[in-house]
Parts: structure tokens; sequence; C-alpha cells
């Protein structure tokens, strides 16, 4: 499975927390949920490979790009390979672990 869009502002949360995240038109194939996928950047700087963590909800995919630092990907495609959903009851476990840990 894979996901292709253009790059469009969104609100800046996840950017604020300090998860910037790269928003797309998810297809109406792709259901609600997490996902992990790679994605190449071909234009230098920064020609390599990079993973992805993916949140697709009403939609919209918030596609989290690990490690990157090459400035801002508006207006440009995004091209996630290898997409693959993390089941939502390993999700759930993460989640409350997290949680139970506290600040």
């Amino acid at each position: 499975m894979e996901l292709r869009g253009i790059v469009k502002r969104g609100r800046q949360r996840a950017g604020r927390a300090g998860f910037p995240t790269a928003n797309i038109r998810a297809p109406e194939e792709l259901r609600p949920g997490a996902y992990v996928g790679e994605w190449y950047n071909p234009t230098p700087p920064g020609q390599a490979w990079y993973g992805c963590v993916v949140a697709v909800l009403g939609g919209s995919a918030e596609v989290h790009v690990i490690g990157w630092h090459g400035g801002e990907l508006y207006g440009r495609e995004l091209h996630v390979l290898h997409l693959h959903r993390i089941p939502d009851e390993l999700m759930a476990n993460m989640l409350a672990v997290t949680l139970a840990a506290g600040p």
C-alpha cells in the first residue's frame, strides 16, 4: 500500500507539540488509523530514505517524517511507500503505557 499527495498547510498542532507533520489527502480506501511507511527524498539536501508515522482520519493523512530537517514540504509531492497499518490493539496498548508513565 502507498500514499501520495501534495503537502498542504494544516493547523500546525502536531508541529507545536514537537512532531511536525506533512498533511496530504488520504484516499478513501485507506481506513482511519495509524500506519508506518517509508519516504525517499530525491531532492538534495537530504537525499535518503526516511521512516514515516502516518495518522489517517477524516480523509486526511498527517505524515511525520522521522529525522527530517530539510525544511518545509508545503507544495511538494509526498509519496509514502510500504505503508502498513498498526493494529488497533497495539496502538491502544502503546497509548496506555505512555499515559501510565506520566509526564
